[in-house]
């Protein structure tokens, strides 16, 4: 059941939270920002949940390992774990935050439940709301922390730049399900090299821009290799596999799509360091 909230995003985002109050430039201590990091990480396993429930029927033509879809838990038991998330992230979001930031939680869980029902199958509307909701929280971190800077900014927008790219690669992987259901994704209205051609393009441009910003930060050497090493490396191990041949198979696609998951954290790690006393 575990899986119904996707662990390795949950953490993510919490991490977003403690990285955007650091990056606010205000004085809290990470103790501050716990609480609004696990309430963040509540909300956002309640998309997910949300999500796997929305995509069961799309997930048991091209998505079997899902939860749902492969019966390991049911409608109902997804719906009581849903439940219990967004409780619990509103009332932790309450006790720590103010009320503006709790208004700001509550709007992206409404965009986040719109983008299920709706969006999802808008082409590339969708890809996009996906990135932003998933980065948001470095913005949100700022926000309460009291000061939403420009390095927080820049961090948000290398992350979702980066992760629509992501997203471009999984329509890709999905595109069956999504022709089956009618969704328009990008993968489904647009040839193979278009799709290939915007994902490409995305890691170029979002790594690029990470690495001419490496003299912003506190430990330029340090985030460069985080930036080579947990960042570019798998990129491009991933652009490999996808442009292998003109139609990669599922297996490439599915391969690709586990390499470009590895560097979320290390562009955490490394973004945690544009604290440069001097630009900032």
């Amino acid at each position: 059941m575990i899986r119904l909230v996707r662990p390795i995003t949950v953490v993510g985002v919490a991490l977003e939270v403690i990285l955007g109050g650091h990056l606010s430039g205000v004085h809290i201590p990470v103790s501050s920002l716990t609480m609004p990091a696990l309430g963040t990480g509540a909300l956002l396993g309640f998309a997910n949940t949300f999500n796997d429930i929305m995509d069961v029927d799309a997930d048991r033509r091209g998505n079997r390992n899902r939860p749902i879809s492969r019966e390991g838990v049911t409608r109902i038991q997804a719906t009581f774990v849903a439940f219990l998330l967004v409780a619990g992230g509103v009332v932790l979001l309450s006790l720590s935050v103010s009320m503006l930031s709790l208004a700001v939680a509550l709007l992206l869980s409404v965009i986040s439940i719109l983008y299920s029902i709706v969006f999802k199958g808008v082409m590339l509307l969708g890809n996009l709301i996906c990135a932003s909701l998933c980065a948001a929280p470095i913005l949100f971190g700022s926000l309460v922390a009291g000061y939403v800077s420009p390095r927080a900014v820049i961090s948000f927008s290398l992350i979702t730049m980066f992760l629509l790219s992501y997203e471009i690669l999984k329509s890709m992987r999905d595109r069956d399900a999504d022709e089956w259901t009618g969704s328009q994704t990008l993968a489904v209205v647009c040839p193979i090299s278009t799709v290939k051609y915007l994902y490409v393009t995305g890691i170029t441009v979002s790594v690029i821009i990470a690495l001419v910003i490496f003299g912003f930060a506190s430990d330029p050497f340090l985030y460069l290799g985080l930036i080579l090493a947990g960042v570019a490396a798998p990129s491009l191990l991933s652009v490999s596999i996808v442009y292998r041949r003109h139609r990669p198979t599922l297996l490439e696609i599915s391969q690709a799509v586990l390499l470009m998951k590895m560097p979320w954290l290390p562009a955490i790690y490394a973004f945690s360091l544009l604290v440069h006393p001097y630009y900032w």
